[in-house]
Parts: C-alpha cells; sequence; structure tokens
C-alpha cells in the first residue's frame, strides 16, 4: 500500500511538471509581449501619440505577467522537489522525464458501481484493518472465555504413614475467580471498537472520494473539450490581426492583445489538463485500480 502511495504521488509531481513547464512556456511569451507592448506605449506616449494613462497601463500589465511568471517557476521548482522526495532522491537531484510526458485531454474511469466492487478487498489498508479486526474478535472471544474459570474435576487417592487410605473428588479453579477477567475484556473491546470504527470510517471515505474523483473526472473533461473548442476560433483572430498589421491596417498593439488571449486560454486548458491529472491520480489512489493511459 506505501509503495502504492509512493508511485502515485511520483506520478502526480512528474504530470505538475510537465503542466507547469508548459504554463511556463506560454507565460514567457506573454510576458516578452507585454514588455514588447509596455515599451511601444512608452515611446508613443512621449510622442504624444498615446497617453500616459495608457502607458502606465501597459507597464502594469507588464510587471503583472512577470510576476506571474515567477510565481510559476517557484510552483514548478516545489514539484521538482515534491517528486524527489517521493522516490527518494536528494532535493537538488534534475530528473528529466524520458520521452514527451502527455497531459490527459480526457478520462473515462469506469462506472462507480464497478469501482466499489470488491474495494475493501482491493485496497490493502482496508484489508489490512479489516484483518486486524476479525484477529481482535477472535482475542475478544478467548477472553470472554476466560471469565469463566476452567474448573478441572478429578479422583484422588492418598495413604498416610500409618496405612490409612483416603479417597474422594479433586477440583481445580483456575484465577482469575473474582473479577471474573472483566480488565482483560475491557482491553480488548475497547481494541476491536477502536479496528472496526477506523475500517467503517476508512470504507465510508474512500467511498466517498471515489465519487468524488468521478465527478471530478467528469467536470474536467467537459470544462477541457469547452476551452479547446474555443482554441481555433482564437487561432483565427490572431491570425487576421497579423495580417492587418502587416498590411498597415491595424497597429501592433491589438496583434499582441489578440496573441496574448490566445495564450491565456492555452494555459487555461493546459491547467485543467493538469487537474485532469490529478484527478485520475486521485481516483487510482482511492479505489486503487489503475486507469489505462
Amino acid at each position: 500500500w506505501q509503495e502504492w502511495q509512493a508511485a502515485l504521488a511520483a506520478q502526480s509531481a512528474l504530470y505538475d511538471l510537465a503542466s507547469l513547464d508548459a504554463q511556463i512556456a506560454q507565460a514567457g511569451e506573454i510576458a516578452e509581449r507585454l514588455r514588447k507592448n509596455a515599451a511601444l506605449l512608452t515611446k508613443a506616449a512621449e510622442a504624444h501619440e498615446k497617453t500616459v494613462l495608457d502607458s502606465a497601463a501597459a507597464e502594469a500589465s507588464a510587471n503583472e505577467a512577470q510576476s506571474v511568471l515567477l510565481g510559476l517557476r517557484q510552483e514548478r521548482e516545489r514539484s521538482r522537489i515534491a517528486l524527489n522526495r517521493a522516490i527518494g532522491y536528494p532535493a537538488g537531484t534534475n530528473l528529466r522525464p524520458q520521452g514527451d510526458l502527455a497531459l490527459p485531454a480526457r478520462v473515462t474511469p469506469p462506472s462507480e458501481s464497478k469501482l466499489l466492487e470488491g474495494l475493501e478487498e482491493r485496497r490493502l489498508d482496508l484489508l489490512a484493518l479489516k484483518r486486524g479486526y476479525e484477529s481482535e474478535d477472535g482475542k475478544l472471544r478467548a477472553a470472554i472465555i476466560a471469565q469463566f474459570p476452567n474448573i478441572s474435576v478429578g479422583f484422588s487417592r492418598a495413604t498416610d504413614t500409618g496405612n490409612v487410605k483416603t479417597a474422594g473428588p479433586g477440583v481445580t479453579i483456575d484465577i482469575p475467580l473474582f473479577d471474573r477477567n472483566q480488565g482483560s475484556i475491557a482491553i480488548e473491546e475497547a481494541t476491536r471498537q477502536r479496528l472496526h470504527d477506523e475500517y467503517t470510517n476508512r470504507v465510508f471515505e474512500a467511498r466517498s472520494d471515489i465519487a468524488a474523483a468521478v465527478a471530478d473526472l467528469r467536470s474536467l473533461n467537459e470544462q477541457i473539450a469547452h476551452a479547446e473548442h474555443a482554441v481555433p476560433a482564437l487561432q483565427r483572430v490572431v491570425e487576421v490581426s497579423r495580417k492587418a498589421t502587416e498590411a498597415g491596417d491595424a497597429d501592433v498593439l491589438g496583434y499582441y492583445a489578440a496573441q496574448n488571449d490566445l495564450t491565456l486560454r492555452l494555459i487555461e486548458t493546459l491547467k485543467l489538463r493538469q487537474q485532469l491529472a490529478q484527478a485520475r491520480v486521485a481516483l487510482e489512489t482511492a479505489a486503487a485500480w489503475h486507469l489505462a493511459p
């Protein structure tokens, strides 16, 4: 169970790295365009072609884009360290995945009923608690039996030095007799009840986690499909803006704005796909079920 969790933790961190690398690349393009945009507006303001307010707004946007980029880099560093920790590497190690790690665009899980079927036998932590509960149940029965003294009845014979012979029954009673072993019973009952409560709560949480993960996957599938549907239209706007700028019918600021809108939508899609990968890992963890790529 611990190995399974460690493997999924590494997988989760690796998906985060892949998503953040792509987001950083897109955010870097936005930051560079907004920097150029701010420089153009500053020159235009100096030539009295744009207002100082326009220039200040462009400068603020460029600074905000740079802050977002720095935040993504910081998040990427945390994910890199999390990956190293998950697989037991020093924090300073720079691991690189072999080949391209594609973020999932859609995950179709099995039905919830199929995932719940046999869950208690499939998840090793639940199975361990169940076996522990059964073991403690046996100890409890033994403790209850021990409250009734074990009585041995036999027949004894004896002869003294005067050759006087005596015979009679002999009764042996195990101790404890008066507390009826109540202390041992209380300890075993408490242990069994604790295991039973932990097992019941963990099964309930596992079923709830599975339901939540399945719901998240379905919702994210729809959001990603909607976000990707909008990309071609934005790409056409960028192309039209580019041609208009080259023909002198529009300024470069409009072209930068169109590019930024497209890039922001791509970043949004990347974040949704990152969330989809995390929801997939969450479902695999909760259900102890490996989902095919």
